[in-house]
């Protein structure tokens, strides 16, 4: 068992900072980013109800998206767009680019989600 590293007994569970919800908006922030640059946030599918999701608008680094899409390619190459992942959390993404670099957003950043009127 030495060969494929240090043994260990316990496991640390992180937690993760979670969003604030106000008024007319969400506060969330950007937790992870990964190789394609592409931000996960800390908003989860099934903690985002109604009423924001008839319509939302999100802003990240400046730069406003108009409603959470079913996938990337719903908007042209090299626009943002926000999604739903795989995990089920909020993501931030650049079709076929990278919102990282593009937002110039980072761990830690706010994105902030505002109930339509």
């Amino acid at each position: 068992c030495g060969d494929l590293g240090s043994q260990f007994d316990a496991f640390e569970r992180l937690s993760l900072p979670a969003p604030r919800r106000l008024d007319d908006s969400i506060e969330a922030q950007v937790i992870h980013v990964d190789r394609f640059g592409n931000l996960t946030c800390n908003l989860r599918h099934d903690e985002f109800a109604t009423p924001f999701a008839a319509g939302v608008s999100i802003s990240v680094g400046g730069v406003q998206i108009s409603e959470i899409s079913p996938h990337y390619s719903v908007v042209r190459v090299g626009k943002p767009v926000a999604l739903w992942n795989s995990w089920g959390h909020l993501e931030i993404a650049i079709r076929n680019g990278s919102a990282a670099r593009h937002l110039r957003s980072r761990i830690g950043d706010r994105v902030q989600l505002k109930l339509r009127r």
